[in-house]
């Protein structure tokens, strides 16, 4: 869960004080995005279902689902879709991610 959480500060930090028309102008901005969401969503795959199960209120389908697209159907990915899910989904799903990691610190669980 810590490499999703890395992932989204970065794209936080990439994104910070961009307005979406300089956005979706800078090529290189949403290739590294794109990256980053990739990341998000290898790990994601990689949580367990035990753990997947206990916390709904993640998409994590979804996540896994974006990470497929971005992956395996790259020319399909809009500028305005990725910048919704970038400044509405992710920073819930960084507080969520948060939470449930700090829950589960002292398990033996790697998250």
């Amino acid at each position: 869960m810590q490499d999703m959480i890395d992932a989204m500060k970065k794209i936080e930090n990439y994104i910070q004080g961009t307005p979406y028309d300089a956005f979706a102008k800078h090529a290189m901005m949403i290739d590294a995005v794109i990256r980053n969401l990739t990341v998000v969503g290898e790990a994601a795959n990689h949580i367990p279902e035990e753990i997947q199960q206990k916390h709904p209120e993640v998409r994590w389908r979804g996540i896994v689902g974006l990470r497929n697209l971005a992956v395996y159907e790259y020319f399909e990915l809009k500028a305005t879709i990725i910048w919704k899910i970038i400044t509405e989904d992710l920073p819930l799903t960084k507080k969520l991610v948060i939470a449930i990691l700090e829950k589960n610190k002292s398990d033996e669980i790697q998250l």
